[in-house]
């Protein structure tokens, strides 16, 4: 069987995609998961409105989301559904309805999603998830 020439695309969780931003902890790491990478429109107002609360103007914020080139998604009714759906499965676990459109995409995508909160590696559900530290 051949080899699927695809590279395996990563779809960021909000956490990610601060901590890539903010330097913190595993920035190099979360680096080389940048090319084709993919974020919910979830995800892009969740990181806006945090760096917004750190302070940093929104037309700057924009701009320091928009340099990771992080291709942002907008969230259909088909994310909005498997997301409910999960959001029901993971509720005892406290993700947000962001990190649910996290990982509805990430299975519609058949992609992995990324995240820095170890919670995400407890999750029994058909969605590849990594979790970086």
């Amino acid at each position: 069987m051949a080899e699927d020439p695809r590279p395996l695309q990563h779809v960021f969780a909000a956490c990610v995609v601060l901590r890539l931003l903010l330097g913190e902890g595993s920035a190099n790491h979360i680096e080389r998961r940048l090319d084709g990478s993919l974020m919910t429109a979830f995800t892009y107002h969740e990181v806006l409105t945090k760096l917004c609360d750190l302070g940093i103007g929104a037309t700057d914020a924009q701009q320091m989301i928009d340099q990771l080139d992080i291709e942002v998604i907008p969230v259909d009714r088909q994310q909005i559904i498997l997301g409910s759906s999960l959001w029901r499965v993971t509720r005892n676990l406290a993700l947000s309805f962001g990190d649910c459109a996290c990982l509805a995409l990430a299975r519609l995508r058949d992609a992995t999603a990324l995240t820095t909160d170890p919670i995400w590696g407890e999750l029994d559900i058909a969605i590849r998830v990594e979790v970086v530290s």
